[in-house]
């Protein structure tokens, strides 16, 4: 595969799979909400939804510019932007950008993240999900 920038050319055939893999992540952190309890740590309620989201930016990249990220996903929303073109909305790459930016703290932090905290984050992640689900349905 040849690779450019921070990503590397990909069949376009392939976003299906990230795509279906986008919708189970977040299938399992919107169920894993609803079974939550006041106290329980948020972090693997919001693990599943970052990987949602990373999945969903995937299967974006792929399907519309035959692309995936191939660096630290801090560098997904750049590949994004790269396959989108004039697509990509501002709003939706900060918002990428943002959330991305915690996938450290969610997965290595020693700090356990509430319910609340796991909540805000997956409406967020949901929000770009939507927008994303126009262009991959």
């Amino acid at each position: 595969m040849v690779r450019g920038g921070n990503w590397k050319k990909i069949d376009r055939s392939l976003w299906k799979g990230r795509y279906a893999q986008g919708r189970a992540f977040l299938r399992a952190a919107r169920e894993s909400l609803d079974m939550a309890e006041e106290g329980q740590s948020g972090n693997p309620i919001m693990s599943n939804a970052v990987l949602a989201l990373i999945a969903y930016a995937d299967a974006l990249s792929i399907r519309l510019g035959g692309i995936q990220n191939a660096k630290d996903h801090a560098t997904l929303p750049q590949t994004l932007k790269q396959a989108m073109g004039e697509r990509a909305e501002k709003g939706q790459l900060d918002r990428l950008q943002r959330l991305i930016g915690q996938k450290g703290r969610i997965h290595y932090d020693f700090r356990m993240a509430s319910i609340d905290e796991a909540r805000r984050y997956t409406a967020q992640v949901e929000q770009f999900a939507e927008w994303a689900e126009g262009f991959l349905q």
